[in-house]
């Protein structure tokens, strides 16, 4: 294993340090430990390594973000990702930012070796506690917001925070009319009656991926 060079990157030190001692252990080539995305990105253009492993939540950059970068300027390096987050959405995010391995926290040290040889083998790989998960549903919503503008997006994020028309109106500098005409136009994109609460429901349902 020692000639697969692996960058890490975590923003909490003692888990970063934990991960690259153990990895170390197992005989894997560790040439950059940092601690936020920035410097992980930064590292993976210089080095070039055959995998990356981030946590998903990084100062400056997010592994999404890195992940998606990486696709352009480094093609080469897998990604995989570490997080305590469990939900779909987490699962849907990783697999549109083309990333190989989605690890929780709690149970890198059990699989992280599995899930480097199946990325490595071109597999995408995700913890056992994940693969449960049914992400149809939270697909379907991300395709739903996919389909809308970013205008549109801007207001039902608003919306999902409780925010009236009027309120919106007044913080976008628009008037009132247009924003009822965005509230229309969305409910139209995803599929949902006129009714305002309607819509204000589906916003709410929805704020974790906005």
């Amino acid at each position: 294993m020692n000639n697969i060079s692996i960058v890490l990157a975590d923003d909490h030190p003692l888990l970063l340090k934990g991960l690259e001692d153990f990895l170390i252990e197992q005989g894997f080539n560790i040439v950059a430990s940092v601690e936020n995305g920035k410097e992980a990105l930064n590292k993976i253009q210089e080095l070039d390594p055959d995998l990356a492993i981030l946590d998903i939540e990084m100062p400056f950059l997010s592994g999404i973000e890195v992940a998606k970068r990486c696709a352009e300027i480094a093609p080469h390096t897998r990604i995989i990702l570490l997080s305590y987050h469990k939900g779909p959405e987490y699962i849907l995010k990783a697999k549109d930012a083309n990333v190989n391995g989605f690890i929780i926290k709690e149970d890198a040290a059990r699989e992280v070796r599995d899930c480097i040889r199946h990325v490595l083998k071109g597999e995408f790989y995700y913890s056992q506690a994940l693969r449960n998960i049914n992400t149809e549903e939270t697909d379907e919503y991300v395709r739903n917001l996919q389909s809308l503008t970013s205008s549109q997006l801007k207001v039902l994020r608003m919306i999902a925070n409780g925010q009236s028309t009027k309120e919106i109106a007044a913080l976008l500098h628009l008037s009132i009319r247009t924003i009822e005409k965005h509230r229309s136009n969305i409910s139209a994109k995803i599929g949902l009656p006129g009714q305002a609460h309607q819509l204000s429901q589906w916003a709410l349902q929805v704020k974790h991926l906005l």
